[in-house]
């Protein structure tokens, strides 16, 4: 049934307000007109299910908002502006592409998490500038990813284990730091480009890949490359050139590599 509100209360709906019992007899809800924001937990762990319809003015869905809910669908609203932390993570029913409107200007940790049937191509809205730790991990995105032009950090397995995404991965000019196992246990080919800002390369951040050649951007400033970094990448053809700059190489770095035909390792090398 409806609600008369502009805003979604805090756990209106969800598991730390009601009993399993009731939960799991609201399947449908419909929103108010002009609701703008949808508070934390509203409808965590309910069996709200089928096409999930967010009005047009909603600008906030907070903090685990439609946690590990049964929708199969997802309509965004065209002026939302922030998805909090886990807000649709765990909704192992949600299929079909997903479509992040540009007004969109943050993105929580978690916040579709291990939503496996999401498919099709993935597009970062323009005003990200920062893309959360397994904010899209274990998702079913397939097709090319370009991270936009602005995003400034990706944080740890960012987009790890999304096994379909077997395109081409196009990172940044204005990328400064990547977490750990980002984009680990994808299918990304062909050749991947390092962006001259970034310092580290993270433990196991481009390993289980199908990349063909890796590529230092011009007057790279990168000092380490961790453990595991480019590991079980075994398509790698191409020789590969490491920084002039560059300090440490971690242990498995390039490990289960076989097909690189050789690695320039600079003189600054101190630590492998």
């Amino acid at each position: 049934e409806g609600y008369n509100a502009d805003e979604i209360p805090a756990y209106a709906f969800g598991r730390e307000a009601w009993s399993e019992e009731f939960r799991s007899y609201l399947v449908y809800f419909s929103f108010p007109e002009k609701v703008k924001k949808i508070g934390r937990y509203a409808f965590s762990g309910t069996m709200l299910s089928g096409a999930l319809v967010i009005p047009d003015d909603v600008e906030v869905i907070e903090e685990g908002a439609f946690q590990s809910t049964n929708i199969s669908s997802l309509e965004l609203p065209h002026h939302l502006k922030t998805i909090g932390h886990g807000a649709f993570s765990d909704c192992s029913s949600l299929s079909g592409g997903l479509y992040l409107p540009e007004t969109l200007e943050s993105l929580g940790s978690s916040a579709f998490y291990n939503c496996k049937l999401l498919s099709g191509p993935l597009a970062i809205p323009s005003k990200i500038k920062e893309i959360p730790s397994s904010c899209f991990s274990n998702c079913g995105f397939n097709g090319d990813l370009t991270i936009p032009e602005g995003v400034k950090k990706v944080g740890g397995s960012a987009f790890g284990w999304c096994s379909q995404l077997n395109g081409r991965l196009s990172l940044p000019i204005s990328l400064k730091e990547i977490g750990g196992s980002a984009f680990s246990g994808c299918g990304f080919q062909g050749e991947l480009v390092i962006p001259r800002e970034l310092q580290t390369i993270p433990n196991y951040c481009f390993s289980d890949n199908q990349f063909s050649s890796i590529v230092f951007a011009e007057d790279s400033e990168l000092l380490k490359i961790d453990n595991g970094a480019f590991s079980s990448n075994w398509r790698l053809t191409e020789p590969i050139e490491l920084p002039k700059e560059l300090l440490t190489i971690g242990s498995y770095a390039f490990s289960y590599c076989r097909t690189i035909p050789k690695i320039v390792i600079p003189a600054s090398v101190t630590t492998i």
